[in-house]
């Protein structure tokens, strides 16, 4: 969110310096620059930010030898990609007071780093999405409930839409009357942070949509109600799925006050959907 919110104020100082309008109704060339890198730092911070949050939440609650390790090359890649944004952003002129004060200095042709970068971006983000699928599938649930959470999750591929649009849009760009012409790559770019940041929140909201059954809201995640499931690598049965997992539920159940033993709770492992 502090990156999204550095975002938006950079834009909105930067449309009132003069972006949006045609170069020569720039109220300084200097400021455009110096926003212009700070707002590719900025969005390249958040998308890092974001993109790391979802792979951590996917190890939290799949911690699967395969899914951890495509997680950290997923991750790495992120990583190394918002990086090199950071750095062709600053980078562009050496010294980058050249752009503005018309000295002498050596330049480089963002456009094709930026467009590349920016498939690269979307490709991680279809990465991200496809990752949590097999597991959902794997769960030893309905098949209505592994289509909800499944849908949680797949919503996140509306940022690859706007990723794609930003894409195209970098690749279009024209260098003449940037400040004109560069419009449609920041709107994007914004967008897609801003629906990025609300598609990883999305798999922690499912309570909020049901009606809780227990007094503890943590019991909860994405409507599996009032058990909750881990999933053990190191107890592997003969039975096992071929990735070595085998899924155990552990279901933690109070005492009704007329029990002798009443504020002590068992633990006890159950079957799947099976009720203590």
């Amino acid at each position: 969110m502090a990156g999204q919110l550095s975002y938006a104020i950079m834009q909105a100082i930067a449309v009132h310096n003069g972006e949006g309008r045609h170069i020569i109704f720039l109220k300084s060339t200097k400021v455009f620059i110096q926003i212009y890198v700070a707002a590719c730092v900025s969005y390249s911070f958040t998308v890092m930010m974001t993109k790391i949050s979802v792979l951590l939440y996917y190890n939290r609650i799949f911690p699967i030898r395969w899914l951890r390790t495509t997680s950290f090359i997923v991750g790495g890649v992120v990583i190394a990609y918002d990086l090199a944004v950071v750095f062709i952003a600053a980078l562009e002129c050496i010294p980058l007071s050249s752009m503005w004060t018309g000295k002498p200095g050596r330049c480089i042709d963002t456009k094709g780093p930026f467009t590349a970068l920016a498939i690269i971006n979307v490709l991680t983000d279809v990465a991200i999405l496809a990752l949590p699928v097999k597991p959902v599938l794997n769960l030893n649930m309905r098949l209505g409930r592994k289509i909800q959470v499944l849908s949680i999750f797949l919503l996140g591929g509306v940022v690859c839409v706007f990723g794609i649009l930003r894409a195209h849009a970098l690749a279009t760009v024209s260098d003449v009357d940037i400040s004109w012409n560069a419009t449609y790559s920041g709107v994007w770019s914004y967008i897609e942070i801003s629906v990025g940041i609300v598609a990883a929140c999305l798999p922690t909201l499912g309570p909020l949509f049901h009606k809780p059954k227990t007094r503890n809201p943590a019991d909860y995640y994405i409507g599996l109600k009032s058990w909750k499931y881990t999933m053990n690598a190191s107890t592997v049965s003969k039975d096992a799925p071929q990735d070595g997992i085998r899924l155990t539920y552990d279901i933690t159940c109070e005492e009704s006050p007329s029990d002798p033993v009443h504020n002590q709770s068992r633990s006890t492992s159950a079957p799947h959907g099976l009720p203590c």
